[in-house]
């Protein structure tokens, strides 16, 4: 199997029924039940991972959600099934490869904050050049 895809932006793990904040929720809900989940099998890896894609999809059903799970565990789009992915791979490479993603949209959202705030620095030091009472930038 891939790795888990580390290097894609975190757009790559969102779909249109699970956007960038319901993902970001949906991967750290998936990551602390799996980090804890007793006992850790099939069945209950199904149920609990079914669950949290149905409350954080737009549409309520959790296939958006296991798709993207898939990409983040196993680095594909499609096949192998997850839930026995999740079991093969075991807890501690499917958490680690969580923890990947989950620091990957950190950096990312990290970078569009810093972004935001250049902008609206230089937008106000424009909108001020004019302006004798503007503190300086």
């Amino acid at each position: 199997m891939k790795k888990a895809p580390c290097q894609q932006s975190a757009t790559a793990l969102t779909h249109k029924q699970l956007p960038l904040e319901s993902a970001v929720t949906a991967f750290r809900e998936a990551h602390t039940l799996l980090a804890e989940l007793q006992p850790f099998t099939l069945e209950e890896i199904s149920a609990k991972l079914m669950a949290i894609g149905e409350k954080h999809t737009t549409s309520g059903k959790a296939g958006p959600f296991r798709g993207q799970m898939r990409l983040a565990v196993t680095g594909q789009q499609v096949s192998p099934p997850l839930f026995e992915s999740v079991l093969a791979l075991g807890r501690a490479r499917v958490v680690e490869r969580l923890d990947q993603i989950l620091a990957l949209w950190g950096r990312q959202h990290q970078l569009l904050v810093t972004t935001i705030n250049e902008n609206q620095r230089l937008a106000h030091a424009c909108a001020c050049s004019s302006s004798a009472d503007c503190a300086q930038i």
